[in-house]
């Protein structure tokens, strides 16, 4: 009886471990799962599809353009042509994703999903491969994050500048702005049709605020999901490793580095659309030649 109940606790043990170390990217992506076709946009337009996969499934990202893309916006919603992965999880999604624009190649990495041009990986003169010296940062903002890992960036890709946002407070307070709300009323009432987000945005802003008086930039009820404040132990490696670190810390957050001329530009940006992005451009620095 002894030996049996030590198996059963053995075999308890090794399902409770093995369900803790399924990665989210083996689940099951719930509903239906529209994403933007990578091939129906610009050429540089790769990002609107990770995005969206990476909200959809609640996944962590990173992503590097290649050198002749700056960094991308974020598109919500899925447009004509949109791929249906329903079904798929994000790691299929992903490998179909790449399977379409044979320009990349993707890597999971402690938990991320970074996607990389296939000559980045390997590149010793690629920015992101660059030697990162260890940092530790307590209760800090992204941003201010992303100002010591460029410090420790061998050589520093840190330039000095004047921060005068931390993060794009914009959508935030356009989310609590009352001219905001009754502009989704007005459209609702003449039948227009909203993006499905707009209805949650105006029940979460009447929610917090409690009425449309809710305005203006000196408003915090409803702070930038990427304002939360973020504590990176980084034991060094590369300069991926470093903003793999960041994302992973902030749970919320997905980078993406994009380029233009000589100078690369590094966002992070949240996985709710409107919870804001914190971005920061490097310093100058020699850039390979563009292959794809």
């Amino acid at each position: 009886m002894q030996s049996m109940l030590v198996g059963w606790l053995v075999v308890a043990l090794a399902q409770s471990v093995g369900a803790q170390n399924v990665s989210k990217l083996d689940a099951p992506v719930g509903g239906a799962f529209r994403i933007d076709n990578p091939l129906g946009r610009s050429p540089c337009g790769f990002w609107n599809a990770l995005y969206q996969l990476a909200r959809r499934a609640h996944v962590l990202v990173g992503f590097e353009n290649t050198p002749d893309c700056w960094r991308g916006g974020r598109v919500l919603a899925s447009g004509e042509g949109a791929l249906d992965l329903t079904g798929l999880t994000a790691r299929q999604a992903l490998d179909h994703l790449v399977a379409l624009n044979s320009t990349y190649r993707w890597q999971e990495i402690d938990g991320v999903a970074v996607i990389r041009p296939i000559a980045a990986w390997d590149d010793p003169t690629n920015m992101l491969n660059r030697p990162t010296a260890a940092f530790s940062v307590a209760n800090a903002h992204v941003h201010e994050v992303l100002h010591v890992l460029l410090q420790a960036v061998t050589p520093s890709l840190f330039e000095p500048h004047t921060d005068l946002e931390l993060s794009s407070h914009g959508a935030r307070d356009r989310r609590l702005s009352s001219k905001y709300i009754r502009m989704i009323e007005r459209l609702e009432k003449n039948g227009r049709r909203t993006n499905p987000s707009a209805r949650t945005l105006m029940d979460a802003a009447l929610a917090a605020c409690g009425s449309l008086a809710c305005d203006g930039p000196n408003d915090l009820s409803s702070p930038a999901l990427i304002d939360t404040p973020v504590s990176v132990a980084f034991p060094g490696g590369t300069m991926l490793d470093a903003l793999n670190a960041v994302t992973r810390a902030h749970q919320s957050a997905i980078w993406q580095v994009g380029y233009l001329g000589n100078r690369a530009d590094i966002e992070l940006s949240t996985l709710d659309f409107w919870g804001g992005q914190a971005g920061i451009p490097t310093a100058p620095l020699v850039l390979p030649q563009t292959r794809r």
